[in-house]
């Protein structure tokens, strides 16, 4: 195997490992000459094995020595396993017909003849392919029942689905949630993905990623630019890019009580960052909505960046409608881009899995929350962060207090834990009217200092400790009002 194969070798190693039981794993390990594997931790044990597999590490030659062995079954599927996926990926890269070096250019072309671009759901693909335009599709790589397929970029329903071969997917190391573009051609009533353009929207054999569980992660440390004099300059743009800044590849929350403006709050936020960070990727995700917020959000969100469920879809399609938008949000990271995904609402999205069977068998908390609900939704929160080495993932998410429900204020104790940015909006605020109904006294921004700067800082330690205990914050509302800039912000904050 080569280099790029031995890599996905080890990866795939450890992800099939990691399923198995630390028995298993200690059995196997002895079998293939791991030293001392019941004194190891699996993480450890797992490790080791792999480093036999692939020729890192010589085995250790087996002893006689000692007290006879109690268990040493070995189930024979793991064996077999590993020998299958070391033929996957032993066999040489697939070679395809097509010619994609002129893509970028060729595609830069269509786009200013106005030619179609087709995703795998456009309902003029047969019309279009009758006139002879061959046809690019594009869609989200996801496997159903065994068979990788491409599936529409807003995961709703689609009488196309592009099938990938599996020789396809390891030719070029295509995993779930990646944005895929390539020609197709229909064979026995299906579609077939024939040549593979692009990944992620870079062409294939041009670039080389990691893997997002294996990067070095940092403190947030970059702003995402939420205002413009001008264009994007109303009250929450102030508040949010002068006072209460996002870095890229922070875990927020948006604590509010119903009806207090979180949902217009987001809704801001996404026309901004989307319109004000370049290549940055928004991502949308409105999780058991009402059909009025979701035809709100369509107005502004463009149709593949927003994916949305109502109160009539059952949990499971809640659940997989996230985990779909998620993938696709680790993929973009891995390949160094800034993502920010827009959630409305965690609770939602905690009710969904809380009734998925998935949830079933661990402990009831308060208000019937199951306590794998809570581990799923911290593995969900918890997929932001910033890579040392460019790329981030940033969650934003709504979560509501005061509803009367003891499990919203569980949602809210568990994600503050691992949260590193937190905006409350105040009742009393959204009752005079107030937009956005901020409490400057509760918001945070962990290490604020590496995002702001030292005048930031300065400025944000005045305001908290000296402008609102001797004023209010509708005063404070009315400063930002008033104020065309940050330097004049900060000159009336001191004046006063």
């Amino acid at each position: 195997m080569n280099g790029k194969q031995n890599n996905q070798f080890r990866y795939a190693c450890k992800e099939y490992l990691y399923s198995l039981s630390i028995g298993d794993l200690r059995t196997y390990g002895r079998e293939i000459g791991v030293s001392k594997p019941t004194t190891m931790k699996k993480e450890d044990l797992i490790e080791t094995i792999v480093g036999i597999l692939c020729g890192d590490s010589a085995p250790t030659i087996k002893s006689n020595r000692g007290a006879p062995i109690k268990d040493s079954f070995i189930d024979p599927k793991i064996p077999q396993k590993i020998e299958n996926l070391r033929k996957m990926y032993q066999k040489s890269a697939v070679k395809f017909n097509d010619d994609i070096s002129d893509y970028a250019a060729r595609l830069q072309e269509m786009k200013e003849k106005g030619e179609f671009v087709l995703t795998v759901e456009d309902p003029q693909a047969d019309e279009i392919r009758k006139n002879g335009v061959r046809q690019i599709y594009k869609g989200q790589l996801e496997t159903l029942n065994g068979v990788s397929m491409l599936l529409p970029l807003n995961c709703m329903d689609s009488s196309t689905k592009i099938v990938i071969s599996v020789e396809m997917i390891r030719a070029y190391d295509l995993r779930e949630g990646d944005v895929v573009t390539c020609y197709a051609e229909k064979r026995n009533s299906i579609y077939v993905a024939t040549t593979v353009l692009t990944v992620n929207d870079l062409v294939v054999d041009t670039f080389c990623r990691g893997h997002f569980e294996e990067f070095n992660v940092c403190f947030p440390h970059k702003r995402i630019n939420l205002y413009e004099q001008e264009k994007y300059a109303n009250m929450t743009n102030k508040y949010l890019h002068w006072l209460l800044p996002i870095g890229r590849g922070q875990r927020g929350l948006i604590v509010a009580p119903p009806k207090a403006g979180a949902t217009s709050l987001l809704l801001e936020v996404c026309r901004a960052a989307s319109k004000l960070n370049g290549t940055m990727r928004v991502l949308t995700l409105l999780v058991d909505q009402s059909p009025e917020n979701v035809s709100l959000f369509r107005k502004y969100v463009q149709e593949e960046n927003l994916l949305y469920t109502t109160y009539e879809d059952d949990p499971e399609r809640q659940v997989f409608v996230a985990e779909y938008l998620l993938k696709r949000a680790k993929r973009y990271a891995e390949c160094g881009n800034d993502v920010l995904v827009i959630v409305d609402s965690l609770n939602s999205l905690a009710r969904a899995y809380n009734d998925t069977d998935a949830s079933l068998g661990g402990k009831t908390l308060v208000g019937g929350m199951e306590s794998k609900t809570i581990q799923y939704l911290k593995r969900f929160f918890g997929t932001a962060r910033c890579f040392e080495k460019g790329g981030s993932v940033t969650i934003l998410g709504a979560v509501t207090v005061n509803s009367g429900n003891p499990a919203d204020d569980l949602i809210r104790a568990e994600l503050s834990a691992i949260g590193n940015y937190e905006v409350c909006l105040n009742e009393q605020l959204a009752r005079k009217r107030m937009y956005p109904a901020i409490e400057l006294s509760s918001s945070k921004t962990s290490k604020s200092g590496l995002i702001v700067g030292t005048r930031g800082d300065n400025l944000d330690f005045i305001l908290r400790n000296e402008y609102l205990p001797k004023y209010s914050q509708e005063a404070l509302y009315e400063l930002l009002f008033e104020a065309k800039t940050y330097e004049d912000f900060e000159e009336n904050v001191i004046k006063k």
